[in-house]
């Protein structure tokens, strides 16, 4: 030190013992005006090397304008006697705070040390800056430093990215370190956001253990739209899913544009997130149309974030009715997801009650139909029914249940009643009308009454004011008997040609009850009127003609009488009495016999 006033001093305790502490107590750098280090020493309390060192310095040149560097373990550490030009504080008790070493150099003049205030490099061109996923960026591209110093103009930049993955959405900060020749460093925050590439990638699946959206969470699946698969963000390592080990506590189905389902990724209850789980999931290449549908046990602890279009809730705020995630599938677009609601297939006609006639075939779907929003093509064929509670043998009435399902597996139950009724309330006998020319023209306009079965009972229906015969006002043409099984007439009536379908006459037959091998018959009637005044429709069992296309042989009906059965009428025809003799009859002419 060439100048009497100035001294610097360092409080040391002395040891003469050999030590390990390699931590430096007091560090001096003397460099020249361009920041180049000329020389530097760092004692740090052990006397042999601390000799050494100040060895380094003894008679060493200096030129004006060098400056010198300090810094010590604690404030204290170094003082500086003498006066110091330009100085913020008195050196001569110490630095005051440890950060003051940094914050001052002293420079070499002729007046003595000059303190110097340190010049803090400065950085520009990191301001915040935003890229897509997946995107690179160049963290020294427009970055520069200014160190502020015009004795000092080199620097260093090192850049500690700090956890940055440009494939994982988020905010990072990235530390930039300044240093300068002369030492000085400073280092800056820069914020660098990776965002979704697509409004795709902004929607995030996320399993949470609670039903708050803040809840910690377990599970994050998302859309990787540069490979076009699934990918899980974040997984925990440690929980397990809700439920017992035999059932499904998540599932993640996904199908095609044609509603084919093409995957399902499940994890069961007291499973935790596997490997392969993961596996699964980060392979699963999707495509634009595709679809997916996603069931977890806990529904109120799945929340799914991002764009989704006619969403049936808020998903922001977690799936809180369980409809909207067993019924919803989520059809894959660019711009986010759209949520598709299934409802359930509806059967219409199942109010219709279905009347059976014993004898008959059931056909169980006569009158429905079936009408879904998504399933065009759905038929009877995808229905089942449940018969076990109806007896086709026994009339009454009962309940059929019908299940319909469509392509999504929604299921839709309905109820319908069948009334089981005898064959015989198919059976109608027709009475038409003879016009004036004594023809007769069969259809609903020339019927004059029919008499039917239902419930066990004789109805008189349909009936007109036509006369059955006008050519034969006063004449009986037509007569009909009810006979039991013994052949007793229970009940019998005669019209003329004048009756009409309104007669009181035929509230005699009204609401008979005819039962099982009871008998109607027909008779008295002209072979006109046999041909074009009489129908019988329904199942007759071993009819001697087509009955229900007129009576061509009066034979068929002058000499049948119709049977009540539970499956219809039974045509009993009655043969002629036949005589038969045994041996040889010998007739002599003009015998009696």
């Amino acid at each position: 030190d060439t100048s009497e006033d100035n001294v610097i001093v360092k409080k040391a305790s002395i040891t003469t013992k050999s030590s390990n502490n390699v931590t430096d107590h007091f560090t001096m750098i003397v460099r020249d005006r361009k920041g180049n280090v000329r020389y530097s020493i760092a004692l740090n309390g052990n006397t042999a090397h601390d000799r050494l060192e100040l060895a380094k310095i003894h008679q060493q040149d200096y030129s004006r304008y060098d400056t010198i560097s300090l810094e010590g373990a604690n404030p204290n550490t170094v003082k500086i006697t003498g006066d110091v030009v330009g100085k913020t504080k008195d050196y001569s008790n110490g630095f005051g705070t440890t950060a003051k070493y940094g914050e001052v150099r002293f420079m070499i003049t002729d007046d003595g040390l000059k303190e110097l205030k340190t010049a803090v490099p400065t950085l520009s061109g990191i301001d915040s800056v935003r890229i897509k996923r997946g995107d690179d960026i160049d963290f020294m591209d427009g970055v520069s430093a200014n160190t502020n110093d015009a004795y000092d103009e080199d620097y260093v930049i090192t850049v500690n990215k700090n956890g940055f993955n440009n494939m994982l959405e988020g905010t990072y900060t990235v530390k930039y370190n300044v240093t300068t020749r002369r030492g000085v460093s400073k280092v800056y925050d820069r914020q660098v956001t990776v965002e979704p590439r697509t409004g795709l990638e902004a929607v995030k699946l996320k399993i949470n253990k609670g039903s708050t959206p803040s809840s910690e969470n377990i599970l994050t699946i998302g859309f990787d739209t540069i490979n076009n698969k699934l990918r899980v963000i974040n997984h925990s390592t440690s929980d397990v899913m809700p439920g017992a080990p035999s059932e499904v506590a998540l599932r993640l189905s996904a199908y095609n544009e044609l509603d084919s389902n093409i995957a399902n990724i499940e994890l069961h209850g007291n499973e935790a997130i596997s490997q392969a789980f993961l596996d699964k999931v980060n392979s699963f290449k999707y495509q634009e149309g595709y679809s997916l549908s996603i069931w977890y046990k806990n529904h109120n602890n799945m929340v799914i974030n991002g764009e989704i279009e006619e969403e049936k809730e808020d998903y922001d705020d977690g799936v809180n009715s369980s409809d909207n995630m067993e019924n919803v599938r989520f059809t894959i677009k660019e711009e986010g997801l759209k949520s598709v609601y299934n409802n359930a297939p509806v059967i219409e006609g199942h109010e219709t009650d279905v009347i059976y006639y014993k004898g008959q075939n059931l056909d169980p779907f006569k009158g429905i139909t079936i009408n879904d929003d998504h399933d065009s093509n759905i038929t009877t064929y995808d229905i089942t029914y449940d018969d076990t509670e109806v007896d086709l043998d026994q009339p009454g009435n009962y309940t059929m249940k019908y299940i319909a399902e469509d392509s999504w597996g929604r299921k839709s139950e309905y109820s319908r009643k069948i009334i089981v009724k005898s064959g015989l309330g198919l059976n109608k006998i027709e009475i038409h009308s003879l016009n004036n020319t004594g023809r007769v023209k069969i259809n609903t306009n020339s019927k004059v009454f029919d008499i039917g079965f239902d419930d066990g009972k004789v109805k008189i229906g349909n009936k007109s004011n036509l006369p059955l015969d006008s050519n034969k006002p006063n004449e009986d043409v037509v007569t009909i008997k009810i006979y039991n099984k013994s052949m007793t007439v229970e009940r019998e009536v005669t019209l003329t040609g004048n009756d009409t379908g309104n007669s009181d006459k035929l509230n005699t037959l009204k609401d008979y009850n005819i039962k099982a091998d009871d008998f109607i018959s027909i008779e008295n009637i002209s072979s006109d009127f046999a041909q074009r005044g009489i129908k019988i429709t329904g199942t007759v069992f071993d009819e001697k003609e087509e009955y229900s296309d007129g009576i061509q042989d009066m034979d068929n009906i002058n000499n049948v009488r119709f049977k009540s059965t539970e499956f219809g009428l039974h045509a009993v025809y009655n043969e002629a009495p036949t005589i038969t003799f045994e041996g040889e009859l010998n007739a002599l002419l003009g015998d009696g016999y």
